[in-house]
């Protein structure tokens, strides 16, 4: 799946893969599959996919977040982003492909 993650990134510019699109299903699924094997790893705990050093920072280096919010702090800077969304353009519905709040 990474070689589609990487045909994903070239031809998207992102690794955001939406998961309601039946064309990316599988690869939506799988880096669900690797962000909830992550947290275990992060927590020492045993996981679905099995997680190395290497394949984390092979993950990493084509741009793949592990972890959506990675601490509340974090979670409190994305909320201040769409309330800033919100006061420039009236409402809550963030399209995928807004640049300025990714």
């Amino acid at each position: 799946h990474i070689q589609e993650l990487k045909d994903f990134k070239h031809q998207h510019g992102h690794c955001r893969v939406p998961n309601d699109d039946e064309e990316y299903k599988k690869l939506s699924n799988w880096i669900h599959q690797i962000r909830s094997s992550y947290a275990r790893f992060q927590r020492g705990e045993e996981a679905e996919i099995c997680l190395t050093e290497e394949r984390i920072a092979e993950l990493k280096s084509v741009g793949l977040r592990l972890s959506l919010v990675s601490s509340e702090a974090g979670g409190k800077r994305r909320l201040k982003e769409l309330i800033e969304f919100r006061r420039v353009h009236g409402h809550f519905h963030v399209p995928r492909n807004c640049t300025q709040f990714p």
